[in-house]
């Protein structure tokens, strides 16, 4: 229960980050999938079969008898989709316009579509909500093309 809590208070986090500061948010939630892909990347290599086992706490039965026959017939397979899925989801957030949104709903169907895998992954519910604040916005700009404008110096015309 102490990692629900943890989990929870992160996800209140972003949320008040999603609200007030939507594009910060978008910045922050690109970053954290990217992020999650690490972690991924660090789990696979350690041990592939880990994510036979990942639901083996669900809240819905038929989430562990998903996981062990899907999942568990091919736990290589299912960690690198893991991987390349959470990269697209932080390269789509940290893209501009469309993309975004694209990028938005898919972790939001992603963070509730996990969400039944154990009591910890409640505090998703949280996380597509402050991901849900971020539809709100447009996204005209990247990231990059953010962070290389406001390093720019352009020279002004003379007068």
């Amino acid at each position: 229960m102490q990692v629900l809590l943890i989990c929870s208070l992160f996800a209140l986090a972003t949320i008040v980050l999603c609200m007030f500061w939507p594009r910060i948010g978008r910045i922050f939630y690109g970053l954290f999938f990217l992020a999650m892909a690490g972690v991924n990347i660090y789990f696979f290599s350690n041990n592939p079969t880990t994510y036979a086992t990942a639901a083996d706490n669900a809240l819905i039965p038929a989430y562990k008898i998903l996981f062990e026959l899907v999942v568990g017939a091919a736990p290589a397979f299912f960690a690198l989709l893991l991987i390349a899925y959470e990269i697209a989801l932080g390269l789509l957030l940290l893209s501009q316009g469309r993309y975004v949104r694209w990028g938005i709903i898919m972790a939001i169907t992603f963070l509730l579509g996990i969400t039944p895998m154990a009591v910890e992954t409640l505090g998703n519910i949280g996380m597509a909500l402050a991901l849900g604040l971020l539809l709100r916005m447009d996204y005209p700009r990247a990231f990059l093309e953010n962070v290389w404008r406001r390093g720019r110096t352009v020279p002004r015309r003379a007068a």
